[in-house]
């Protein structure tokens, strides 16, 4: 037990301070909106310009935007990161690069230099893929089986915490008008990451099947998983997924295409993240505000109904950590990813029905409400984690990368549009943009996807492949929604 409270530390603690800046600076400029309008404007009149209110839009939407291809970057190079230097370097790396983007940002101020704030955002974009794509594997490789989904949905859930404390922190009456301390706040988590890192070894999996080195593999399971546990057969489990390797051979994604088995893992894992992003969390926290104003709510309540929205969501996140191990995988994505739907379409109805009914503000309020618990249940968390759940050690950097890349394009793609089609047909938009594709994503899961709940890679591997060479195979599995 007490093995297993260092390694709910060492995790909870590496996952804070590695995704601040990913939460918390995707968070405040909702908050803090009016004050980053304001530094806009007095650039441009300091270059005397003029920003009328449709050039601010469209300005607006790329700031906020810049974060996907920068995230982008991130995640193609994340693998070869990861696989040559390890995960700990990987994860040193990226909170060093985080401190060196939050400091490219602050120049932003006394220069009053929009275009620094924008190169300081895309910086952190690159750094926090390399962290988020590091630590996913690094806690994927250190849990023991039983604890694995659990210790897998702390980056999802200290995500959550961060996008909260950004919201919170990015109201008025708290850092919104201080740009200087709310853009800064980050580099003090990114310094406690790099002194939670000294201390830890590097991942067993890594060291026994990438370094072929058990002496440091025996070392890292005992501090990861304590003395008590039975180290012959976490070797042999390891040993197990690694036995079809070829050590010296280098992935590839024409490989893992070929193979029948790993371009299903590929596809599932790709579907899963996108999934995440159809239901359109990433429009829904960067303009909640907004949603709520133009759905005749004030601004008071629109910036209550935001803060709301963040704690139920770390509320909810929190549970589906004890859940995940419990009910496994595939019904939380599929339930909760059908309940996210539902609150979307909610949504839309009650934005509509506004102007004729003006008490269906507060059901848009509602609707929104609950669909952060039900994204939070289940797409919040697990849609990091599968595909790295059903990749082999040699193809799971490589397959994680890729899908995490094609998410980005299309995050990239949503985000930049949602606003501009809000402006034309307001929640009208959701249909073609978030419900339509959320429902295709949700059908090709509910097809595919086995459960990969308590264990390890080969089995998941079996699954697969017998789901490649028969369409019925899923309910041969007995996998149950």
């Amino acid at each position: 037990m007490g093995s297993q409270r260092r390694l709910i530390l060492v995790a909870g603690a590496l996952s804070l301070a590695t995704l601040m800046p990913m939460g918390y600076s995707n968070a405040y400029p909702n908050t803090a909106f009016e004050t980053f309008k304001s530094f806009f404007n007095e650039s441009m009149v300091n270059r005397r310009t003029e920003m009328d209110p449709s050039a601010f839009t469209w300005i607006w939407s790329a700031y906020l935007n810049v974060w996907f291809p920068g995230f982008l970057v991130g995640t193609l190079v994340a693998p070869k990161i990861t696989d040559h230097f390890g995960r700990k370097k990987a994860l040193a790396l990226s909170n060093v690069l985080c401190l060196v983007a939050t400091v490219i940002s602050l120049l932003s101020l006394p220069f009053m230099c929009p275009e620094l704030l924008i190169v300081g955002r895309i910086a952190s974009a690159v750094a926090s893929s390399i962290g988020m794509s590091s630590l996913i594997l690094f806690l994927q490789e250190v849990a023991p089986t039983a604890i694995r989904g659990r210790i897998s949905s702390y980056p999802a859930f200290c995500l959550t915490l961060t996008t909260l404390l950004g919201i919170i922190c990015g109201l008025p009456v708290v850092l919104g008008e201080n740009l200087l301390v709310l853009i800064g706040l980050p580099i003090i988590p990114s310094l406690c990451a790099l002194l939670f890192l000294a201390p830890c070894p590097e991942t067993p999996k890594f060291l026994l099947i990438n370094r072929k080195d058990k002496v440091k593999a025996n070392k890292s399971i005992v501090f990861f998983q304590g003395k008590d546990i039975n180290i012959e057969k976490v070797l042999e489990a390891i040993s197990a997924e690694s036995q079809d390797e070829v050590g010296s051979q280098k992935t590839s994604l024409g490989e893992i295409w070929r193979t029948p088995y790993l371009r299903q893992a590929l596809l599932i894992g790709t579907v899963a993240l996108l999934l995440q992003v159809s239901v359109g969390i990433q429009p829904i926290v960067f303009l909640s505000n907004e949603f709520f104003i133009r759905a005749g709510l004030s601004k008071f309540a629109a910036e209550i109904g935001t803060v709301a929205m963040m704690v139920l969501m770390a509320i909810a996140t929190f549970i589906s950590m004890q859940l995940v191990d419990r009910c496994g995988r595939r019904p939380l994505i599929l339930g909760c990813g059908a309940a996210s739907v539902a609150c979307l379409v909610a949504f839309t109805v009650f934005e509509v029905l506004q102007k004729a009914l003006p008490w269906t503000s507060y059901g848009c309020l509602v609707a929104l409400l609950a669909f952060s618990v039900t994204f939070s249940l289940g797409l919040g968390s697990v849609p990091w984690f599968i595909a790295a759940e059903m990749a082999p050690q040699r193809h799971r950097a490589l397959i994680q990368s890729v899908a995490l890349t094609v998410r980005s394009l299309v995050a990239s793609s949503v985000g930049f549009v949602t606003l501009p089609m809000y402006d034309a047909i307001n929640s009208l938009s959701f249909i073609p943009l978030l419900i339509i594709p959320s429902i295709i994503f949700l059908v090709f899961l509910y097809k595919k996807m086995p459960e990969t709940k308590g264990q390890e890679v080969h089995t998941t591997v079996t699954k697969l492949t017998m789901i490649t060479q028969t369409p019925t195979a899923v309910s041969k599995l007995e996998i149950k929604f």
